[in-house]
């Protein structure tokens, strides 16, 4: 598929159409007002549509899950949209979505954002990354985003692995709680001279590719990020595999409002049937995979 850039995407979107639309709209009746001999209609700025534009509040995590959500930009005063596209593939979809349903979305980086949108005075209006799994009252929208756990291995690795019972005995990483979401890790996870799990992704590419390790268990595009930092330190050229054989978790959005959320997800489905969405991803998959070969999939 073609990949375009982000800047296209954001000067494509259904805000900035709807600017341009008011505007001109309101030249061509100034100039039939005139035409007329009347009194010509006020120019309606850019500033005073986006006023009118709803706004809705969106809680996001407060800390750093490359390249789901980046702290780039958040503090920026007057960002543009160079800065909006470092602010990763999970918001970039959010923003999107809710700009296709007609409102502009605020982002709120909280600590406790479940607890913060449980609250009866709570001014955020909904909240990202939660499943169904989590029961929180409120309306659970259409899947956001896949967060793809595969087992990843260097495509020469000796003896081969070609299921998951290969990794009993054998070195290997995944992040903090990884056999509390995947049941097929518990019996690894038995063995903890062999098999870790800590928060540092970066640290175990490293590993990886210093052979320390004979494989991981991480979130794919996680993965292709911290390739791509790891490489300041080792060489990720290497071939690599990537094995599905774990289950997937849909993320999605938690709002107070029932309408809010079937908006959003009518923006949702826009992204996708427009090809936004695969643009999105692609994007930062061009960025972070450039260090090493993309891996071979299964």
């Amino acid at each position: 598929m073609q990949s375009y850039s982000l800047n296209l995407i954001f000067q494509s979107s259904s805000l900035l159409k709807l600017l341009g639309i008011a505007v001109v709209g309101s030249f061509y009746l100034n100039c039939s007002s005139l035409m007329a001999g009347t009194d010509p209609m006020p120019i309606v700025s850019p500033a005073q549509i986006s006023s009118k534009i709803p706004t809705v509040n969106v809680g996001v995590p407060d800390s750093e899950l490359p390249p789901y959500f980046f702290y780039a930009g958040r503090f920026t005063p007057g960002r543009g949209e160079e800065a909006r596209q470092d602010d990763g593939i999970e918001q970039n979809i959010i923003q999107l979505a809710f700009e296709n349903a007609g409102y502009q979305p605020e982002f709120s980086y909280l600590k406790t954002r479940h607890q913060d949108f449980q609250k009866a005075n709570s001014t955020v209006d909904c909240i990202s990354s939660v499943t169904e799994g989590e029961n929180l009252s409120g309306y659970y929208s259409d899947p956001v985003i896949d967060y793809r756990d595969t087992v990843i291995f260097l495509t020469d690795t000796n003896p081969p692995i070609t299921t998951l019972d290969d990794l009993i005995g054998q070195p290997m990483e995944t992040f903090y709680q990884a056999s509390k979401y995947h049941p097929e890790l518990i019996e690894l996870s038995k063995n903890p001279l062999y098999y870790h799990e800590h928060r540092s992704k970066i640290s175990q590419v490293i590993l990886l590719y210093r052979r320390k390790v004979k494989a991981l268990v991480m979130d794919k595009y996680s993965f292709y990020f911290a390739r791509y930092r790891a490489n300041l330190v080792v060489d990720t050229s290497p071939k690599c595999e990537m094995r599905n054989w774990l289950n997937s978790q849909p993320y999605r959005m938690l709002c107070r409002d029932e309408q809010m959320r079937n908006q959003f997800n009518q923006g949702l489905k826009k992204l996708h049937e427009n090809q936004e969405y695969e643009t999105i991803i692609q994007s930062y998959m061009n960025r972070y995979s450039q260090k090493g070969s993309v891996c071979n999939i299964q």
